[in-house]
């Protein structure tokens, strides 16, 4: 229970810090398309983001992928907007991780055999023997894995007297399995609850259980002498009960101090069982062996482990996103690229009507039938030109800032028409755009192969059902 408090804890403590930092970041700008918590934590990271600390966490490689896809906004603006919304993303995994965190410590401890560090939850009165996997720590600090099987719980004698009917009979041949006889046993025994042909029940006591369990695992791989052990087989059905008891010569092996210690924690542990078989808990002893301990499931805390698989997520979503950026602008730079012909022929026409470059820019800018981000750079280019950048140098940053051979060529042509005067300006611009619509064709014509061939695939698919509704008929039919 420890453990869901802390965990508890620190959720709460977080949601508390996001409380706090969105109150502080109230002020901030918010987009309209974000409401509620959503705008709220937006507002929270937008605080963060904004913060001198936070700022070496600031990429450059994001920076020139964003000022490539809004040239005309402003770029601190742009920054703080696109890490602030990194942080949105990240804070609702780190809330859902721990709140999915302390979920499950919670269901482990409600469903847990143990409870409050000393009682093992019994099974049901017709439950079999439950396992238990308890990490026991003694006085010194030391830990040790201690398998135990809590015993179910039993009705007390005078009500197992009116439910219980017994009947038994004597099982001697069939124990041995791949053993010769009862004076050499050297593999584990056929110790059975019921036996083939036989209509009652079987329940085994061995001597010593340290070296012949009731299951009948004998427990001899590193024998130093010949023991003996005596195995009582008591037969049950009905209202009659019988007993049979033979010794049988087992070789006892050497024990480690490891599994001595589990073998007499055991045997306490047994003893203090049978005492309480018929309370609803088993009161674990605070001693163990002459030393105190403590108890704990060795599952118990298991949930700390997602806690760097979080961690792990968190730092990956904060990244991702900057590919997604990249895929972003590769988008808009293709969109731009396709529009390359119509915008190319739209200035031969303007051009041709005796419009000067600049017009032709702000006429083309203007309208609606080209590229939403073509149009933007056009008007980022009219600004250069009218903040009194040369025109050489505005074109030159245009085509810089698409990226796309297609537009550094045909800034060039305009920049060689400044510099030298070229009087075949039209003529190339023309050549330009017959280039451009061939490119075109030829690019439609790609796009056209690629779909023809992720088609491929369904097309087979579909060949495989049709073969196969012709040929199970056949197959089914000899």
């Amino acid at each position: 229970m420890i453990q869901t408090y802390i965990l508890g804890g620190i959720s709460a403590a977080f949601v508390i810090l996001l409380t706090v930092i969105g109150y502080l970041g109230r002020h901030q700008f918010c987009p309209t398309e974000k409401t509620g918590i959503s705008a709220y934590l937006y507002k929270a990271g937008a605080y963060i983001a904004g913060k001198k600390w936070f700022r070496r966490f600031y990429s450059l490689k994001v920076r020139q992928t964003l000022q490539a896809m809004h040239p005309a906004d402003d770029m601190r603006a742009l920054q703080l907007h696109y890490y602030a919304g990194k942080l949105q993303v990240c804070m609702v995994v780190i809330v859902a991780c721990f709140s999915l965190l302390t979920l499950f410590s919670y269901v482990t401890y409600r469903d847990s055999v143990l409870q409050d560090g000393s009682r093992l939850i019994r099974g049901g009165y017709t439950d079999e023997e439950e396992p238990v996997s308890l990490l026991v720590t003694d006085e010194d600090g030391s830990s040790r894995l201690l398998e135990y099987e809590l015993l179910a719980r039993s009705y007390p004698d005078e009500q197992l007297e009116q439910m219980v009917s017994q009947f038994s009979e004597e099982i001697e041949t069939l124990v041995l399995s791949d053993n010769k006889n009862t004076s050499e046993i050297y593999s584990n025994l056929n110790l059975q609850t019921t036996y083939a042909d036989y209509p009652f029940e079987v329940d085994w006591e061995s001597s010593d259980y340290g070296l012949v369990d009731s299951d009948g695992s004998v427990k001899n791989d590193e024998t130093a002498q010949t023991q003996l052990v005596t195995l009582t087989a008591h037969l049950a059905y009905r209202d009659k009960e019988w007993e049979c008891a033979f010794p049988i010569m087992v070789h006892p092996r050497k024990e480690t101090a490891l599994e001595q210690w589990i073998r007499q924690a055991r045997q306490q542990l047994r003893a203090a069982d049978e005492k309480s078989r018929t309370d609803e808990a088993f009161l674990l002893p605070g001693r163990l062996l002459g030393k105190e301990v403590s108890f704990r499931l060795s599952n118990e805390g298991r949930e700390w482990m997602l806690a760097p698989l979080c961690i792990v997520i968190v730092i990956l979503l904060f990244y991702m996103k900057d590919h997604d950026l990249d895929k972003e602008l590769e988008k808009r730079r293709d969109g731009i690229e396709r529009s390359y012909p119509e915008f190319v022929g739209k200035f031969v026409l303007l051009f041709g009507a005796g419009l000067s470059v600049r017009g032709v820019l702000q006429r083309i800018s203007e309208g609606e039938d080209l590229n939403s981000d073509l149009r933007l750079e056009l008007k980022v280019l009219l600004r250069d030109l009218k903040n009194g950048i040369s025109e050489s140098e505005a074109l030159t940053r245009f085509g810089k800032r698409l990226g796309s051979p297609l537009y550094i060529r045909f800034s060039s042509f305009l920049i060689g028409n400044l510099k030298k005067g070229n009087s075949d300006l039209l003529r190339l611009l023309q050549e330009e755009a017959e280039n451009a619509f061939i490119l075109r064709k030829n690019h439609a014509k790609k796009l056209g192969e690629e779909a023809s061939a992720k088609l491929l695939f369904p097309m087979f698919l579909m060949l495989g059902v049709v073969m196969a509704v012709i040929i199970m008929p056949a197959f089914m039919s000899l």
